[in-house]
């Protein structure tokens, strides 16, 4: 009678073992969708999981233990390459998949307005997502983006495009601001861009630079109008003769 059983108890736990495996290869077969390049937070497998869940990934606590055995993520942008991948694909492509960067630079003097439209075509962009996203995201109209050289992943969705070189210019004004005033208000740095970017647009070249901010600020300190070069274009037609 024991014999038996002890027969029958190995067989529900064979049974049980089977069950689990094949629901395991099943649940790693689920399709998962996703964009051909994502950004994976840095953090240990919990967090990046618990982030990724929280952006519309549908990921749980055995996709941490998956994500142990195959190995830690990349961090930052990844190329997954695919945006329908089954879930185990997509796991391991966290773990191996890398960028691929394009690099994009704002010239100083250049105009939001022209460099987003340089951009668009580059990387193959929506220009209206990115002039909407500019606006809502952006402290400031114009110079908003600091000029300088970015790497971006090619793939990478507008709105993230904006927040990242908005995110990045934010930390160089700070930077600057506090290293020369002291602090950082927006509402003083947006008057500095204002100044600078008519300095800019003014001078011929650098040695210029300081007698046209002197003129400026001269005036300003008096109440006198500017009266700067009236065959001078701004924004949008900043490049076109008058």
């Amino acid at each position: 009678m024991s014999v038996l059983r002890k027969s029958t108890w190995i067989a529900w736990a064979e049974n049980i073992v089977l069950v689990l495996i094949i629901s395991f290869a099943f649940y790693t077969t689920l399709p998962i969708q996703t964009s051909r390049t994502l950004l994976v937070p840095q953090g240990s497998i919990t967090h990046i999981i618990s982030q990724l869940t929280q952006k519309g990934y549908a990921l749980s606590s055995i996709d941490k233990y998956i994500l142990v055995f195959l190995g830690q993520p990349q961090s930052g942008w990844v190329d997954i390459g695919e945006t329908d991948l089954n879930r185990i694909d997509f796991l391991y492509k966290l773990t191996t998949a890398k960028a691929k960067m394009e690099e994009i630079t704002l010239i100083p003097g250049e105009t939001t307005e022209l460099f987003l439209t340089s951009v668009a075509t580059d990387l193959e962009l929506d220009k209206t997502k990115l002039d909407a996203y500019y606006k809502q995201y952006s402290n400031y109209p114009e110079a908003g983006i600091y000029a300088d050289t970015y790497y971006v992943p090619y793939g990478i969705s507008e709105k993230h495009f904006i927040h990242f070189l908005l995110s990045q210019s934010e930390k160089k004004y700070k930077e600057i601001s506090e290293k020369i005033y002291g602090d950082y208000s927006k509402k003083q740095w947006l008057n500095i861009l204002i100044i600078a970017s008519i300095i800019q647009k003014e001078a011929a070249n650098t040695q210029e630079m300081p007698i046209v901010s002197s003129v400026i600020y001269n005036r300003l300190k008096k109440g006198m109008r500017l009266q700067m070069d009236g065959t001078l274009n701004y924004g949008k037609y900043s490049h076109i003769k008058v």
